[in-house]
């Protein structure tokens, strides 16, 4: 199977599973009234356990080099979401560091994740 399929697939799942729990977390910060930091929180542990998922994913169908692969598979994840929020809200990140830490945590977690696949 071509490369750039098996990234589509992975990438679906991934972000059909940010998706189901970012409307979890929404719901959990509106029945229980939290402050922005504890979903800013949440927001980031979505982020490294949908990289780890996709990390681990794309960790078990290469079977080779599956750390390098679960980088990209989390950079690529920061790019998209990124280039997304930016289409739909007009904003990028408030300085560069902000930038850097999630693009650091997506790749990571996606390095981790194929680590342990």
């Amino acid at each position: 199977m071509k490369v750039w399929k098996i990234f589509l697939k992975v990438l679906l799942a991934v972000y059909g599973f940010s998706a189901i729990m970012i409307l979890a977390l929404a719901g959990l910060a509106y029945k229980f009234q939290w402050r922005d930091t504890a979903i800013a929180v949440g927001v980031v542990v979505i982020y490294i356990l949908a990289n780890l998922l996709g990390g681990f994913i794309i960790g078990k169908v290469k079977e080779k080099q599956r750390f390098l692969w679960g980088a990209l598979q989390g950079l690529i994840y920061f790019v998209v979401v990124s280039a997304i929020s930016f289409i739909l809200t007009r904003h990028f990140y408030d300085d560069g560091v902000g930038m850097l830490v999630s693009a650091a945590i997506c790749t990571l977690a996606g390095m981790f994740g194929g680590m342990i696949s």
